[in-house]
């Protein structure tokens, strides 16, 4: 996959259920390529699960998205890009009652839980980032 992926600028993942999008990229082998890829100066951009996807761990959003839908993964583990965990979805009706659970429920969770609107994204630059 390496090879394909030499050339490109820009990786974008899109949303769906980030348990099923972590379940694939690691049986294609994307999450292997993708940090040094992104290390190498090639911007990631992720949207809802592709969000959630770049972070250390994707167990707390399994109040939006059903964990058995991705029966072969064996760990909650994402792709560490960022030191946070996205909750994507802050104040959309339809994803409100979960994202208030999360919050909730997830006080003192071992990353720092950000909610992040729909309208809203992070920039993440080095250790740092805003949310625009």
């Amino acid at each position: 996959m390496l090879d394909e992926l030499k050339n490109i600028d820009i990786i974008f993942v899109g949303g769906g259920n980030v348990f099923y999008l972590l379940e694939k990229a690691r049986e294609s082998g994307f999450d292997q390529v993708v940090k040094g890829l992104v290390e190498k100066g090639v911007i990631y951009v992720g949207s809802s699960a592709g969000a959630v996807l770049a972070c250390p761990d994707i167990e707390a959003v399994a109040r939006l998205d059903d964990p058995s839908k991705a029966p072969s993964l064996k760990s909650t583990e994402g792709l560490g890009l960022v030191d946070f965990v996205v909750i994507p979805h802050h104040k959309n009706e339809k994803f409100s009652k979960g994202v208030e659970q999360i919050l909730k429920e997830c006080k003192g969770y071992k990353y720092k839980l950000i909610p992040i609107a729909d309208q809203q994204a992070f920039v993440v630059k080095g250790n740092k980032y805003k949310i625009v």
